[in-house]
């Protein structure tokens, strides 16, 4: 009834006037006849998205005459114009400077999350929100695999489909990532609020999940997090052996690799860190 009403009430626009609907969703089917004729169009997320000069001149009228540091902040919003006046706000310091964002900058961001988001769905939601949150970027078998539950796709599909900061790439697997603050704010209440167990249950099946579809980095990252110094250490030579394989099957040995087939990992400085750690052991 309701899209019913709406589709009737466009219809009835004098022309030359102009109706703007704001909506987490897509137009109902209820408007196909007027989106076909051309009556009504839409604007996605591609083209509300602010552009880095959009951002700096959004930047500049609060204040912040710092191109440096308007473009972190442009960088870390990723053109979310709310993000991006909360950022600014969140960044200026006493004495009336602005500051690249950091943790305090982001203070506002995040309340924003918690009101609007997490603190408005279910606990089921808000769990599987955060589960989810130490993995850059999921499949659905993903997201079913960290949280063990068969609706973890459907949410992920609710949040893209309502533009919860969620995005969804195509490809022969489709894969979901959330916006870079949004995730962050994820995995910092995850932190805070999951007892300790199942924190640690979740860092390390992220991190097998993130090792087994090829980003050892960031599954090196969560094994060191959840202190699993031994798992961790074990990923370091598999990555070295390959590493190694990798370079005996190109131009020569390794030492004569060029820097792309190097490892990104920092292997000195990685397995000195872990031997500390592991020395530290009872």
């Amino acid at each position: 009834m309701f899209h019913d009403v709406i589709a009737g009430a466009l219809s009835e626009i004098p022309q030359f006037f102009n109706v703007v609907v704001i909506s987490r969703t897509t137009p109902s089917p209820k408007l196909a006849r007027l989106r076909a004729n051309r009556t009504i169009g839409t604007l996605g997320w591609d083209q509300l998205k602010l552009r880095l000069e959009e951002s700096l001149s959004m930047a500049r009228a609060a204040g912040n005459h710092d191109e440096a540091a308007a473009t972190a902040l442009h960088r870390v919003s990723d053109g979310w114009a709310a993000g991006l006046v909360l950022l600014l706000e969140g960044s200026e310091s006493g004495s009336g400077e602005f500051l690249p964002p950091d943790t305090t900058s982001r203070e506002k961001v995040f309340d924003y999350f918690a009101g609007e988001i997490l603190d408005r769905a279910s606990a089921q939601h808000s769990e599987l929100l955060m589960y989810t949150a130490f993995l850059p970027r999921m499949t659905v078998p993903m997201a079913v695999a960290v949280t063990g539950r068969e609706s973890a796709g459907e949410l992920l599909h609710h949040c893209y489909k309502r533009h919860l900061f969620t995005n969804r790439r195509g490809g022969e697997d489709e894969t979901y990532e959330y916006h870079a603050l949004f995730r962050e704010f994820l995995c910092r209440r995850a932190r805070k609020t999951l007892d300790s167990c199942e924190l640690h249950r979740i860092l390390i099946r992220s991190a097998a999940l993130l090792e087994a579809s090829g980003h050892p980095d960031a599954a090196f990252a969560l094994y060191c997090e959840a202190t699993d110094w031994a798992t961790a250490c074990a990923l370091l030579r598999r990555e070295a052996l390959r590493k190694n394989r990798a370079c005996r099957r190109g131009n020569g040995p390794p030492r004569v690799a060029s820097h792309r087939r190097r490892s990104r990992f920092g292997f000195s400085r990685a397995n000195a860190f872990l031997a500390s750690k592991m020395s530290l052991r009872p």
